[in-house]
């Protein structure tokens, strides 16, 4: 076999922590604009206080929600309710969406989606 292309360390290792706090820095860098950090399945890791806040306006159950489960951001803005609901441009929205997943899923680099919310 192969050595893995990443290793995976745990969110907590110290070896990570530098990266994590410059990740931490740029995100918050980003406000008063909502920003989030998120895994390579688009589970969210963090967020700047501005994106919760914009969260919480079309996701109430956000701020009162106790799970075990990550918050999707990719299903977030996809599935059915308020936050959709609220994307004027939804038709362009999504297919960039589903365009950006289709390019991670087949290997390609990534692009920021410069769509965003009203």
């Amino acid at each position: 076999g192969y050595a893995p292309l990443y290793t995976a360390d745990p969110l907590d290792s110290s070896r990570l922590q530098f990266a994590l706090s410059a990740l931490h820095a740029v995100v918050e860098s980003h406000r008063p604009f909502p920003a989030l950090i998120v895994d390579r399945g688009w589970n969210m890791l963090s967020a700047n206080s501005n994106a919760l806040m914009l969260f919480r306006r079309f996701l109430p159950s956000l701020g009162t929600q106790v799970s075990d489960k990550p918050i999707n951001a990719m299903r977030m803005c996809i599935e059915p309710g308020e936050l959709r609901s609220a994307i004027r441009n939804w038709p362009q929205f999504a297919v960039t969406l589903l365009s950006q997943l289709k390019n991670e899923l087949a290997g390609g680099t990534t692009r920021p989606c410069r769509n965003s919310l009203p």
